[in-house]
């Protein structure tokens, strides 16, 4: 290669010698398809490995709740097209990791007014932050 292709780094790369392990936590906007007190669907357009942990973070009052949760299942659901773009969307299965007490008060609350018409009309976009397993890095 020589000159042709300087390196242009503010600070150099050096090897590392051993394992070193990490993880990826990844965000997804997700819309939110059913939820209960152990879990819910969401629908996203990236797939997630089953088995990983995660948090659902819900829309609440002014806030949101954070739940705790692990990916039983992501399948591609389906195919949408928009004009020359296509999308793909992937439904989600998560099943909540011992909520607390004040979340669960706060998900009978969320249902409550769900099947009293209450919610917000439209769907309900929530985030879901995935964190892969731990993966050797070296």
């Amino acid at each position: 290669m020589g000159d042709e292709y300087p390196i242009k780094r503010r600070f150099p790369r050096f090897a590392v010698l051993g394992k070193v392990e990490g993880k990826i936590v990844a965000s997804y906007e997700a819309t939110l398809v059913d939820l209960s007190l152990g879990g819910a669907l969401v629908e996203h357009s990236s797939m997630v490995r089953p088995g990983s942990t995660s948090q659902l973070m819900l829309p609440y009052g002014k806030g949101e709740i954070r739940i705790p949760c692990r990916v039983v299942r992501s399948h591609l659901s389906r195919r949408e097209t928009h004009g020359p773009a296509s999308l793909v969307v992937y439904q989600t299965g998560l099943e909540f990791l011992n909520p607390s007490p004040d979340i669960l008060a706060a998900l009978e609350e969320l249902l409550a007014a769900s099947r009293q018409g209450g919610g917000a009309p439209g769907p309900t976009t929530v985030t879901l932050l995935v964190e892969e397993p731990p993966f050797p890095l070296a």
